[in-house]
């Protein structure tokens, strides 16, 4: 560093550094530290970097953490780094709301984690005090099958309460480790919108001179806005805004639809926003198509190739493209992969 060069290595060694410069108050190479972890923070080696977030009270690095959390709680749990996080901070990431499908994916990650504590307790012991964070109560009884009887972790007589619970039979009390809450923890957040702009690639210069320009089309003439759009991972469709659902007269009917040609979704937008009633799930390596219908001017028909990245979410698509006019098209998602 004091030769001006400042190129950090990987995270692991970053880490300890980082933890070094504070022991020996070197607040230049703790700002640089902080940055580079800031920067190469992903889901996957999100257990690497926390505890030395919360050791070294971080506030930066630490919001830096919570958003991964909030926004890929499924891959920090599935991260074969987890078991590196000190008890500790494993308490504090699971005070996130962790917007999971499914309590498999937390109960899993615990086993995971207390197999690699490597002490000699017994597992249930090593995690008893996480076992009241699952919500066993919402997973089906195939599930708790498949999952969490196999896992060794509760007694008979705990196992038999809550099927029983699961059943929703009378008179059935829950073991005290047991939460009683039977919501999902899936939640859609306004706060946690992300949001990804389509934009299309230019196109040839003949296509330039077709696409030039718009047409007036009139009420219920069906227009494509979007066509062959995929996402690498599951997404949850929230709203769709664009410059060309500007309607003359009256709305504009969007609507949302898989590879066949069926609905998913449909909503009525009377400016440049199209926001769905509730969540709509785009699927991994589907296509799907988003058409408009309303009375005004629309681009002459050519769509222009378009692929956006952010994080792990990988969109592409073909847009309807107009010179100077519309141009993109900005989705506005929810993702908790």
């Amino acid at each position: 560093m004091y030769r001006g060069h400042t190129r950090l290595p990987e995270v692991a060694l970053t880490v300890k550094v980082y933890q070094l410069a504070s022991k020996y108050q070197m607040e230049a190479l703790m700002t640089l530290c902080s940055e580079f972890l800031q920067t190469t923070l992903t889901a996957a080696n999100l257990p690497e970097i926390y505890d030395t977030a919360m050791l070294l009270e971080d506030t930066r690095l630490l919001e830096r953490c919570s958003k991964v959390v909030n926004h890929s709680p499924a891959s920090v749990l599935s991260s074969p780094h987890l078991g590196r996080l000190s008890r500790p901070a494993l308490t504090h990431l699971l005070q996130h709301p962790l917007h999971i499908t499914s309590e498999v994916v937390l109960l899993e990650a615990l086993l995971r984690w207390g197999h690699a504590q490597g002490t000699r307790k017994e597992l249930r012991k090593e995690i008893e005090e996480f076992l009241p964070q699952v919500r066993f109560l919402t997973l089906t009884t195939d599930e708790f099958v498949e999952h969490v009887m196999p896992a060794g972790v509760l007694t008979l007589s705990e196992m038999t309460a809550l099927l029983m619970s699961i059943k929703q039979l009378q008179g059935v009390t829950l073991p005290p480790l047991c939460c009683p809450e039977r919501e999902k923890r899936l939640c859609y957040d306004e706060t946690l919108l992300r949001s990804i702009t389509l934009a299309p690639r230019s196109v040839s210069s003949r296509s330039r001179k077709q696409a030039r320009g718009s047409n007036f089309v009139h009420a219920m003439n069906e227009q494509i806005l979007i066509a062959d759009l995929r996402t690498a991972t599951p997404l949850q469709l929230a709203r769709i805004e664009c410059r060309a659902i500007h309607p003359t007269s009256g709305t504009a009917c969007v609507c949302l639809k898989d590879s066949e040609g069926n609905l998913l979704a449909s909503v009525t937008a009377e400016g440049t926003e199209a926001r769905f009633s509730g969540p709509v799930t785009l699927k991994p390596s589907a296509a799907h198509s988003v058409t408009v219908s309303l009375e005004g001017h629309w681009p002459r028909g050519e769509l222009g190739e378009a692929a956006a990245m952010q994080d792990e979410v990988r969109l592409t698509a073909r847009v309807a493209y107009t010179e100077g006019r519309a141009g993109s098209v900005t989705l506005y998602f929810w993702s908790f992969n």
